[in-house]
């Protein structure tokens, strides 16, 4: 059973060990002429998890372990207030440990980031929620899909080059959904 609670900043060490990436998913991308991820994504997500900034208003870090061991995190941050829209949030971050894919951690996951964002805003319906999900990444679009999320647009993000260019990089579909 997943015990989850509310990370805190005394829990950066522990998110900074935490591998939710293929350790050996590495090859040399041509194009860039460097090496490269196999899974973009989930190194991303890795990376954001550890630069995760823990004091930030209204947005929150949710920690899944089975005994001692971090096997899931997840994050959520609210998107600004918008006329039309009294609250909306922004899904970061649903992922599992490496090692323990396979076992429905990211629907627990999610599960405990959709309560936390209903506690926080009192049950009201029409709450806004939306993520942005790699484009080779089916494995999320089908948990997003899970939970009632349609993909809504599909947009090119653009990659920053180590000289300062910027080029266009991979896409990712903006998924929204309402609680």
């Amino acid at each position: 059973m997943i015990e989850w609670r509310r990370a805190t900043p005394r829990d950066r060490l522990l998110v900074q060990a935490y591998n939710c990436a293929e350790p050996g998913g590495q090859y040399f991308d041509r194009l860039r002429r460097q090496k490269a991820h196999t899974e973009p994504w989930a190194e991303e997500v890795q990376k954001g998890l550890r630069k995760w900034s823990f004091r930030v208003a209204g947005a929150e870090m949710w920690l899944g372990f089975e005994g001692s061991e971090l096997v899931s995190a997840g994050a959520y941050s609210q998107a600004g207030e918008r006329q039309d829209s009294e609250d909306e949030f922004v899904i970061d971050y649903v992922s599992c440990a490496y090692e323990w894919r396979g076992r429905h951690l990211g629907d627990q996951c999610m599960g405990q980031l959709l309560a936390d964002i209903s506690d926080r805003t009192d049950y009201r319906e029409g709450v806004g929620l939306f993520a942005y999900v790699h484009e080779e990444n089916d494995s999320s679009k089908k948990l997003f899909q899970r939970f009632g999320f349609e993909c809504e647009s599909i947009q090119r993000v653009p990659i920053r080059e180590g000289s300062g260019k910027k080029r266009l990089g991979s896409n990712y579909g903006r998924w929204v959904a309402q609680l």
